[in-house]
């Protein structure tokens, strides 16, 4: 089982990032950074990882306006989409900024896996069953047999 320590927000926020794919280095790192760029005003653990999960989550419906999920899902799909891309090697921290990255976008678009539509429930046709005779069965293994010697 693996202990986290957790001394500081930069703990939390460096532990999300390693979420997405960074080094523990890197994302101890990058975390300081993160928490000042975004203005992070949360001390409880629980609020930081919801507020970095409604910018993924705006970020998700700019980026894909035509899906419509809940925010949740928004969420998974662009991290999904960034953890493919191998987001964390390529932009960093970059997925959080305001500023727009046409080949990030484009790259993300192309990375971001859509679940199966959904069930559309119908009458079913009825399946005809043949059931095997057991005589057919007997005769193949005869042929098969005969063929071999």
């Amino acid at each position: 089982m693996v202990t986290l320590t957790i001394q500081s927000a930069d703990d939390i926020v460096g532990a999300y990032l390693q979420t997405l794919g960074f080094s523990a280095d890197e994302a101890a790192r990058s975390a300081p950074s993160l928490h000042r760029l975004l203005k992070l005003n949360e001390t409880v653990g629980d609020d930081l990882v919801l507020h970095m999960d409604q910018l993924l989550a705006q970020k998700a419906a700019d980026l894909f306006p035509d899906f419509s999920g809940s925010d949740k899902e928004r969420t998974a799909l662009i991290k999904t989409a960034y953890l493919r891309a191998d987001g964390a090697a390529r932009w960093g921290i970059d997925l959080w900024l305001k500023k727009k990255d046409k080949k990030m976008d484009e790259t993300l678009k192309k990375s971001v896996l859509f679940g199966a539509p959904a069930m559309c429930l119908g009458a079913m046709e009825p399946q005809p069953i043949e059931v095997p005779h057991p005589t057919s069965f007997f005769l193949k293994k005869v042929r098969l047999l005969k063929r071999k010697s």
